[in-house]
């Protein structure tokens, strides 16, 4: 009985650990569309990032292992759940930050335009 209220607190304390380390990081959803797409090979990420990370951290971490992702951050457009905002907005966890490419050269600057995920697949 003794091995077991043992093996029981070493459970528990591996549980709380975990919990511990997980409220540390964040998860970020990320949706690429057009020429980001088709750069990172897939349309969707989920990456994990450190508690107030910057959409700057965001790429950063994607330049990591998609070294042709963005060679001049400053470029992007991003939006965060549908709203876009400037590379130093800080992420919360379970965001969604989507990455838009200019579209036919241009970019854009309207704060109040949102995308819509159902229109892009």
């Amino acid at each position: 009985m003794e091995d077991l209220s043992y093996i029981l607190s070493r459970v528990i304390l591996y549980i709380n650990h975990l919990y511990i380390i997980s409220s540390l990081f964040m998860r970020i959803h990320v949706r690429f569309f057009a020429s980001h797409k088709e750069r990172i090979g897939c349309s969707n990420l989920l990456l994990e990032l450190n508690e107030g990370s910057k959409i700057i951290n965001l790429i950063d971490k994607i330049n990591q292992t998609n070294p042709g992702f963005s060679k001049k951050p400053e470029s992007l457009v991003a939006a965060v759940n549908q709203e876009y905002q400037d590379l130093n907005f800080v992420l919360r966890d379970n965001d969604e930050v989507a990455f838009i490419p200019p579209v036919s050269g241009g970019m854009i600057n309207d704060q109040n335009f949102k995308y819509s995920c159902r229109n892009h697949v």
